[in-house]
């Protein structure tokens, strides 16, 4: 399980920084890295690229990345940064697009004086609202960090693991979302074993977030007993045995009696 001064770090990386190396695999084994501008929403990373650049046709056959973050200290101890794998998918649904698209522009407000009317090119993925299918928008979601403090020592590092038991501490980084589903609070966080309310009917996947494009972070089999601790719209915020899980459809549980 991330530690909460662990999560606190990592965050704070992400939003210090605007600019990353991300590698890829071409379909001939080589390696490619490339730079490129970034804006998080949490641990989840977004990027714009052309649709038909070589990282986005890499990306296609293999999701998997590998990600590098910091800059320059004036003293060795000072250096911090991060590196990390994760899945890159694209982003599909409109609204999560325009919402990444809103807050990017906190993170480079110079992209707002760009006009829209510019030539058709590589520019496109910096206007205030990029075209689509010109430009895609990939989601990064992290599997595994990396984290360099040299303040704790010189070559100093962390491995974490960010696994399904870091569900709730994700989806609650999500502070600005874009599916306007309220993230987790405090009080959804259940803190030990809990009595079960529900049964699960039929196989159902359990979610991070409500929206489309979200995918199964897990499946549950029938017949397990699960707790609910709030319910949004068609969807169920469900933990087990004292640990938050995430979302599942209203239609999958029976509460019992």
């Amino acid at each position: 399980m991330m530690k909460p001064r662990q999560k606190d770090f990592i965050l704070q990386l992400l939003n210090e920084h605007r600019v990353m190396a991300i590698a890829t695999n071409r379909a001939d084994g080589w390696p490619q890295t490339t730079t490129v501008a970034y804006v998080n929403d949490g641990f989840l990373l977004y990027c714009f690229v052309e649709t038909s650049c070589q990282k986005h046709i890499n990306i296609m056959r293999d999701p998997r990345v590998s990600i590098a973050i910091g800059s320059d200290a004036p003293k060795p101890l000072d250096i911090k940064g991060l590196s990390l794998a994760a899945k890159a998918s694209v982003v599909t649904d409109p609204a999560e697009f325009d919402y990444i698209a809103r807050l990017r522009l906190k993170r480079y407000p110079e992209y707002a004086a760009v006009p829209s009317s510019a030539d058709d090119g590589p520019i496109q993925r910096i206007f205030s609202q990029p075209p689509s299918p010109g430009v895609t928008l990939l989601r990064i979601a992290p599997e595994l960090f990396s984290v360099l403090d040299y303040s704790q020592g010189f070559g100093h590092s962390d491995l974490i693991t960010f696994s399904e038991r870091d569900l709730d501490v994700h989806i609650r980084s999500l502070r600005n979302r874009w599916d306007k589903v309220a993230p987790l609070s405090a009080e959804d966080v259940v803190p030990g074993p809990t009595k079960p309310s529900h049964v699960v009917l039929a196989q159902a996947d359990v979610l991070m977030e409500v929206g489309a494009g979200s995918a199964p972070v897990q499946k549950l089999s029938p017949g397990t007993l699960v707790t609910s601790v709030r319910t949004e719209q068609d969807w169920v915020l469900i933990a087990k045995d004292g640990k938050t899980l995430g979302f599942v459809a209203a239609k999958d549980l029976l509460q019992l009696k």
